[in-house]
């Protein structure tokens, strides 16, 4: 992704999101059919939590995105976990 495109989706990010207590991160954009949130821009889609996670963690998820804080929905970066997070116990 170039640094515009990149820009782009931070801001449209952050559009959507609005700071909870405790750092959590509340989607306020749209959802899949699950309830999974999702981002969409200039045709592409992804799920708000595989975005928040590559920023945070500066890789690729593998396997599904969840959060693990127990907010409903939460997609802080930090409080995501994917396959390889949660097999070693959140070590990134």
């Amino acid at each position: 992704m170039t640094a515009p495109q990149e820009e782009v989706w931070r801001a449209a990010f952050a559009e959507r999101t609005v700071d909870v207590e405790g750092d959590h991160l509340h989607w306020t954009g749209s959802t899949g059919r699950t309830g999974t949130p999702v981002l969409a821009l200039n045709s592409q889609v992804e799920t708000a939590y595989r975005v928040s996670f590559r920023w945070h963690y500066g890789r690729e998820p593998e396997g599904n995105v969840r959060p693990a804080c127990g907010y409903p929905g939460c997609v802080a970066g930090a409080h995501l976990k994917d396959r390889v997070l949660r097999a070693s116990g959140g070590v990134a």
